[in-house]
């Protein structure tokens, strides 16, 4: 009888786990970030600074850079030919093209302002 008790309670750790396995393979693992910093020209950290991920014409993710011109676009999905621009006044914005975002990775973008 123990040893079917203890037999009944293994398969429902390994049931729970495969659950568990099945529970982060969707959506939300299906999604990477960029992330990266804005500089003013003079390689200067650029504060405040908008960014904009253009995955199509109406997808689109932005965030501001903080203090130190770092930025974060967290839930990109996973995908690849997306363009990044980063503007700031009254300097011309500066874009980088063919960004790939790899599923559960962090894709690392710096820009420089001209």
């Amino acid at each position: 009888m123990k040893k079917v008790i203890f037999i009944a309670i293994a398969a429902l750790f390994v049931l729970a786990g495969d659950y568990a396995h099945a529970a982060n393979t969707g959506p939300a693992s299906q999604t990477g970030t960029v992330s990266g910093k804005v500089y003013k020209p003079g390689n200067v950290a650029c504060a405040d600074a908008g960014v904009e991920l253009v995955m199509s014409k109406d997808n689109k993710l932005s965030a501001k850079t903080d203090a130190s011109g770092s930025f974060i676009i967290a839930g990109v999905p996973a995908g690849a030919n997306y363009t990044l621009t980063a503007t700031k006044a009254p300097y011309k914005p500066a874009t980088k093209t063919a960004v790939t975002v790899t599923a559960q990775k962090t894709t690392t973008v710096n820009l420089v302002l001209k």
